[in-house]
């Protein structure tokens, strides 16, 4: 296969996962909204052990378990700014950190 055509199959992925990372985005607000309600914490560390293990037991190799991993931690931390970043908007501050 041409360099070319590889490049468009990644291209087209890529939109796949900015389409799917939005859609994410959304249950995440969701999610805040829920939490505010229910005076719940944004941060739920043991939830987030459990998400980690989960998508790194599907992968098929370690190198890709680690990448999985280090993907999610930072797609988590995203979803708690966006959290807190609500809860600010909602001019809630208590346990919320400064700016992210």
């Amino acid at each position: 296969m041409e360099l070319e055509e590889l490049r468009k199959k990644i291209d087209e992925i890529d939109s796949k996962l900015v389409s799917l990372y939005e859609e994410r985005v959304g249950i995440s607000e969701q999610i805040a909204l829920y939490k505010i309600e229910n005076n719940l914490e944004i941060f739920d560390p043991k939830r987030e052990v459990e998400k980690i293990k989960s998508v790194r037991s599907k992968t098929h190799d370690e190198f890709t378990a680690q990448c999985i991993e280090e993907l999610f931690e930072h797609i988590l931390a995203l979803s708690r700014k966006k959290q807190y970043a609500i809860m600010r908007e909602k001019g809630i501050t208590e346990g919320v950190p400064d700016e992210m």
